[in-house]
């Protein structure tokens, strides 16, 4: 009787990515990943979603080390160790594993669709210009809408 209820796909945005933490095992994401092993249920995302989860994740790892170099350094009268010997992952190789974490997303049971490529740009603008919703008065919507309409 629940399967009945539930939608055939859900479709993701980067907020629930982000939400659902590096691993996506959040406990909403947790949730719609035991609907979709017992029903069936699509779980969606553009690969533009994707995409601006990936550059949010290596942004958080960049300021991350950033912070850690930072604190080693003025730890480091009490560390055993000069603090310039920790090593950290290059941004450039951070930046090679971008794929794996599109692979972290399609093997956590979500799909990946192509961003719809017959988008008017013209159109776009025209509708963000007029403020035509999802645009906003603020000049926002733009992603919004380019996800919206791969979906719609």
């Amino acid at each position: 009787m629940l399967e009945s209820r539930l939608p055939n796909a859900v479709y993701f945005d980067t907020s629930v990515l982000i939400a659902a933490g590096p691993g996506l095992e959040g406990q909403s994401i947790s949730e719609l990943r035991t609907a979709h092993e017992h029903s069936g249920m699509r779980l969606i995302i553009p690969i533009l979603v994707a995409e601006e989860w990936v550059f949010y994740m290596r942004d958080k790892y960049r300021n991350a080390k950033q912070t850690l170099k930072r604190d080693l350094g003025s730890l480091e009268p009490y560390l055993m160790h000069n603090a310039d010997d920790f090593r950290f992952k290059d941004d450039n190789q951070q930046d090679r594993e971008s794929s794996a974490y599109i692979e972290l997303i399609r093997n956590a049971g979500f799909e990946i669709i192509p961003t719809f490529d017959q988008l008017s740009l013209g159109d776009l603008l025209n509708d963000a210009i007029r403020h035509v919703p999802p645009f906003g008065e603020k000049d926002t919507g733009f992603r919004d809408t380019v996800i919206l309409e791969t979906i719609a």
